[in-house]
């Protein structure tokens, strides 16, 4: 019971054998803390009389070690769902070490994150230096493109807030 919430991403079948198997485990516990020294924990008629920790432990066993809260940053801006998932984790692990006074942790892991978030905007620079480059040659400029007008989309902002006023549906 004392798992990070959003753990448990058990469904169907899994899911009903764990919660019995934690219900089966209360009940037990409970009736030990009553005084009912002698009280065995019960095995599960309904799943074929397993016992409850051998359901736990073959569940609990699939679940992955880390969470990532869903308060955590999306990092939406980079396009590489490998590398946003793996950041994420990292961002969620510092939270974590940061929440319970974990600094050289929290400062550790935090560090790997701009490292990581650094090396990441280097590469999509010199993509952006290539793409200029491509545009270049395309428009037959022999003059370097300030990246400002390169990406300057505002002609086609400014054709759809007209067509938008004008009631252009596509």
């Amino acid at each position: 019971e004392a798992l990070p919430s959003g753990i448990i991403t058990l469904k169907g079948q899994a899911l009903a054998e764990y919660g019995e198997s934690m219900e089966s485990l209360r009940i037990a516990l409970d009736a030990w803390k009553a005084g009912e020294s002698n009280r065995i924990l019960e095995k599960l008629p309904e799943r074929g009389a397993t016992n409850p920790l051998s359901f736990l432990r073959k569940h609990l066993a699939s679940l992955s070690d880390s969470v990532v809260s869903p308060a955590t940053t999306e990092l939406a801006f980079i396009p590489d769902r490998q590398l946003r998932d793996s950041l994420r984790l990292d961002i969620a692990a510092a939270n974590r070490s940061f929440g319970v006074a974990d600094r050289k942790g929290c400062t550790v892991v935090s560090g790997s994150v701009v490292e990581a978030l650094l090396l990441w905007a280097l590469n999509e620079l010199e993509t952006q230096k290539n793409d200029l480059s491509i545009i270049r040659q395309i428009a037959d400029v022999s003059e370097p493109i300030p990246m400002a007008r390169a990406y300057d989309f505002s002609f086609a902002y400014e054709a759809d807030k007209q067509l938008n006023q004008a009631g252009w549906r596509p």
